[in-house]
């Protein structure tokens, strides 16, 4: 029973706060976007993870990314693992929608920034 508490507590507290940034092909339309951010919501409810913010904005790169000066952005906010993270690489890197992604550990509990 101690092994199995100390295995659960190991878990909690591997959890950590990330921030997923998705710069998406401008082509895309808004049902394209909606149906695409659905997929990675189930896909981080599946993994056990919590989706705590997200924000889509259509942005002007700085330079170009496979021939395209503006993309819809999306950041994501979320708890997870670093496992959770090699996953979810995998799986953007098989999405042809994505044009570039970034994943970073946020310095502050995205919880605290839910109103």
């Amino acid at each position: 029973m101690l092994k199995q508490n100390s295995v659960e507590q190991k878990k909690i507290t591997e959890l950590e706060y990330y921030e997923l940034g998705l710069y998406l092909n401008p082509y895309l339309n808004k049902q394209e976007i909606s149906t695409l951010l659905q997929l990675y919501k189930e896909f981080f409810i599946a993994k056990g993870s919590t989706l705590v913010l997200q924000k889509v904005s259509k942005t002007k790169l700085s330079y170009p990314i496979r021939g395209f000066e503006n993309t819809t952005s999306i950041d994501l906010l979320f708890v997870g693992t670093g496992e959770l993270i090699k996953e979810i690489d995998k799986k953007i890197y098989r999405d042809d929608s994505i044009l570039r992604h970034f994943v970073s550990k946020t310095a502050i509990s995205p919880l605290s920034l839910v109103v």
